[in-house]
């Protein structure tokens, strides 16, 4: 982020600068006194990559992209038969006499072991297209949610950049502010020592002082915002909230080069992805409308079951062992003639595909509308930098001037103090014109999905 350039060093500036080189020492002895931690190194780069991977938004939607995929392998199942195993014991035993028909028997004993082992096999052959249907709708699901996932990381990484070079301005604008406060400090010095000489009125220190006030008070609120904002940063990349950066500016075609030109959006906005994970949405409602429909309609299945039975019997000592198998199969042909479930499920998912073409169309004109929009904020932040460049050019003249006729005695200190008030202040607006600049390129990168551009 860069400005126009400044004037150089004038008689007045060195003076100033002498004059308040004791207090740029002593500030620096105490901010070295405290201890703190290093700050993070930080570039775009590094900023985007860490919102991808931390944001819970980003892990939530990858988690939906695994249930997805989980669907289509659920329905892919109903290709493939299905086989289960059943095993299954009895034992009994007697002892003693027997009461049959009134008569009673002698006193025997009996042991009784029957052990019986099946394996059962069942394969849908052809059911109209009620299982391909499915599988179709579950791989749509995996295409939507994939295309949502791709959107959420747009979105995170979007917010982290507008974080990013927030906090960026930030530190321009506490540069700016405290070099203002080192300006009015050296201003209220000089005219201290004027006013005592007899050269100057009393009211001339008294508004020096008020100007060194206010430009502490601007150097408290220029920190005090950077310290919210780098807390805003952290927190979305997930960091300790008290973790101090220190940001590499990107290059200036990183942060200002065009995005895109406008007719490229309305050709980009179709392959956004929350258009398309919209579309699969829909695709994916009409593919489960016809597998309800399916429902309907009648399924060839194949069934298959072999058995092994084993009967031990002892009675009165004298065994007999029965072995036994048998294999049997069946094609059965299944009609549905009646079920008021598949009926409710069919109007259930028409209901569903109304729904998801109507969110396909909300979708598609707020994508539009929004990357027209941030194009044209683009194209507005570009004119009012240009115009706040062309402002700073001039305070820093006018400044350059007004140190010359103080040099050659024409020209009050507090004279000198109004046009470097002026000048800060046509820097700062250069700094936050820069900053709607970058912010409204990320915004038109994130219609866009192009937000990584920014890192490269």
């Amino acid at each position: 982020m860069t400005g126009p350039k400044r004037s150089s060093l004038s008689p007045f500036r060195a003076a100033v600068a002498v004059a308040s080189a004791l207090v740029v020492v002593v500030s620096a002895s105490n901010a070295g006194a405290d201890d703190v931690p290093a700050p993070r190194t930080l570039t775009v780069a590094e900023t985007l990559a860490l919102a991808r991977e931390r944001a819970p938004a980003v892990h939530a939607a990858m988690a939906r992209i695994a249930a997805s995929e989980g669907e289509l392998a659920k329905a892919k199942a109903g290709l493939l038969p299905s086989a289960t195993l059943i095993g299954t014991g009895t034992a009994y035993a007697s002892q003693g006499t027997i009461f049959v028909a009134g008569l009673t028997s002698a006193d025997a004993s009996q042991q009784t072991l029957v052990g019986q082992a099946s394996l059962n096999l069942q394969w849908t052959l052809f059911d109209f297209g009620k299982t391909s249907s499915a599988i179709e709708a579950a791989d749509a699901g995996v295409s939507s949610s994939h295309s949502a996932a791709r959107a959420i990381e747009q979105v995170a990484m979007a917010e982290a950049a507008v974080a990013y070079f927030t906090l960026l301005a930030d530190d321009g604008l506490v540069q700016a502010a405290e070099a203002a406060r080192a300006d009015r400090e050296g201003v209220e010095l000089i005219t201290r020592r004027v006013v005592a000489a007899g050269f100057r009125p009393p009211v001339d220190e008294t508004r020096a002082q008020v100007g060194v006030d206010v430009a502490k008070l601007d150097v408290a609120v220029a920190r005090a915002t950077r310290d919210n904002d780098s807390a805003s940063l952290a927190a979305a990349l997930m960091l300790d909230p008290a973790t101090a950066f220190r940001l590499e500016a990107p290059a200036p075609s990183v942060s200002l080069a065009p995005a895109a030109t406008g007719p490229g959006v309305a050709v980009v906005v179709d392959t956004r992805p929350t258009v398309v994970a919209a579309r699969h949405r829909v695709e994916r409602m009409r593919l489960e409308l016809q597998a309800a429909r399916g429902a309907r309609l009648p399924s060839v299945t194949m069934q298959g079951q072999g058995a092994v039975l084993y009967t031990s019997d002892r009675v009165q000592g004298t065994p007999s062992n029965m072995p036994s198998a048998f294999v049997s199969g069946a094609l059965n042909l299944t009609v549905p003639l009646f079920d008021p479930q598949a009926n409710a499920n069919v109007r259930i998912a028409e209901a569903a595909v109304g729904d998801a073409q109507a969110n396909l169309e909300q979708v598609t004109v707020s994508a539009w509308s929004a990357a027209s929009l941030a194009w044209r904020q683009l194209e507005s932040t570009r004119a009012i930098l240009e115009q706040a460049e062309r402002v700073s050019v001039g305070t820093a003249a006018n400044l350059a001037a007004v140190e010359d006729r103080y040099a050659s005695g024409s020209e009050s200190p507090l004279g000198v103090a109004d046009a470097q008030r002026e000048d800060a202040l046509a820097q700062v607006a250069v700094i936050k014109a820069h900053l709607a600049l970058d912010v409204a390129r990320v915004r038109l990168l994130a219609q866009l999905s192009r937000v990584e551009e920014l890192g490269r």
